[in-house]
């Protein structure tokens, strides 16, 4: 969210992570620059997904500076969203997209439609003329304009007549400036989002003032959690996706294993028998899905399944973890390293802590996973480590230190934009 030059990996909030890789092919992709491309929740008060804002970056060589390359550089980011497509990047939410001046006096390159795009305007845009007219027709078309990381100011101020939404740092302001804005800016009929919401006080404070929106680091740490007793039918299916998850287990092994948790087994049955697969014929046991999926697919099914059980846990948390155990699997299928499963369990396991509600070596010590699992998790050794730090630094937009085997940044891309697409594409089977 944050437009200020940038010349390392800073917090969640100010990355801009990326790397989902557009598909095509041929001379009009050889010549395109490398786009990278991610999402980061925008949440209501009740911790589910109201929004997502769309993080990016042309390359790696530039990322101090977004705006550096000026029209053509907006158009090849613009170019990137359209072709890994909104449905993919986002589900049916409604995006935030950063936009320098030079998107923003140029309406035309901002791709539609307007209700899934809301304009983000950068805090280091001069409101001129030109600015405010570009913005005014952006806003006839029917998008939402939100300023980022607003203050108060000659030009800040030049550009709430236009705006509908209004982003608030956290860290930039004081307590009595917080209750101001909160106080001044609903009065005016604009709606409020939180941004750098690290702590639950600041959560809580922040809903308590009328606060809309909340995006930060709050979202993806587990102290939400604490102090609460864990279920022991949560720790039963945590260790039951773990066993599933052993690439030595047997068919013979997986399918009691499944049938005997009567939630799962109809939560994969009924997915199986989605539109999501579309099959010719209906599938009416764990055994013929075992045949017709395989193994590896029919554990990670039962693992995004089992996920989707943890109800009493914010529905982005969940969804993350299940982002994080897909992408660490493609990146060791596009490494060409065996044993996939125990990818996928290290990217799981890594947010077990979010999930059990308990810290992660206290959770970790009731699962029966493997030396290497643990090493992974714990500590990020070994070549499990290795993927699960490349899923990290991915997630926080440090792309120098997002590196996996010798995978090329596309490559990575694509393992982060097949996971968000999957996860994306099966949870509508839940509902």
């Amino acid at each position: 969210m944050n437009g200020k030059p940038k010349t390392r990996c800073q917090d969640d909030d100010d990355a801009r992570p990326g790397g989902a890789h557009s598909g095509r092919s041929g001379p009009e992709a050889a010549s395109r620059p490398a786009v990278l491309v991610a999402r980061q929740p925008i949440c209501n008060e009740k911790l589910d997904v109201i929004a997502y804002e769309l993080l990016y970056r042309q390359s790696e060589e530039n990322v101090a500076v977004i705006s550096d390359g000026g029209a053509a550089t907006a158009e090849v980011i613009m170019a990137a969203v359209i072709d890994i497509g909104f449905n993919t990047l986002i589900g049916p939410y409604p995006g935030f997209v950063n936009c320098p001046r030079d998107i923003l006096i140029r309406p035309e390159a901002v791709p539609g439609p307007a209700y899934r795009v809301v304009i983000e305007v950068l805090e280091n845009v001069i409101a001129d003329d030109e600015v405010r007219a570009g913005l005014r027709r952006l806003r006839d078309r029917g998008h939402l304009i939100a300023l980022d990381d607003f203050e108060y100011g000659a030009h800040s101020q030049a550009l709430l007549d236009i705006a509908d939404i209004v982003k608030i740092d956290l860290r930039a302001v004081d307590e009595h400036e917080l209750e101001m804005y909160a106080r001044d800016l609903r009065a005016s009929g604009h709606r409020l989002i939180a941004e750098k919401v690290e702590t639950q006080k600041q959560f809580e404070r922040c809903r308590d003032l009328g606060f809309d929106g909340f995006q930060g680091y709050f979202l993806h740490r587990p102290e939400m959690f604490s102090g609460r007793r864990v279920p022991m039918n949560r720790i039963g299916l945590m260790r039951l996706l773990v066993q599933l998850c052993d690439p030595a287990v047997s068919v013979a092994e997986l399918e009691p294993k499944v049938s005997a948790d009567a939630g799962l087994s109809v939560g994969v049955l009924r997915c199986i028998n989605s539109s999501y697969y579309n099959l010719s014929r209906r599938i009416d046991s764990i055994q013929q899905a075992i045949v017709l999926l395989g193994l590896d697919n029919l554990r990670s099914l039962c693992t995004l399944v089992g996920i989707a059980g943890f109800s009493d846990r914010p529905a982005t948390l969940m969804a993350q973890a299940a982002v994080r155990a897909r992408m660490c699997e493609q990146l060791a299928v596009a490494a060409g390293c065996a044993n996939r499963g125990c990818f996928f369990l290290a990217g799981l396991l890594s947010m077990s802590d979010v999930m059990l509600g308990i810290p992660l070596a206290e959770a970790m010590a009731a699962l029966p996973v493997a030396p290497e699992v643990m090493q992974a998790v714990i500590a990020q050794n070994g070549i499990l480590g290795e993927a699960l730090r490349c899923c990290r630094e991915y997630e926080r937009g440090c792309w120098s230190a997002a590196i996996f085997q010798q995978l090329g940044r596309e490559q990575i891309g694509r393992a982060y934009a097949e996971a968000v697409g999957w996860v994306e594409r099966a949870n509508g089977t839940f509902s």
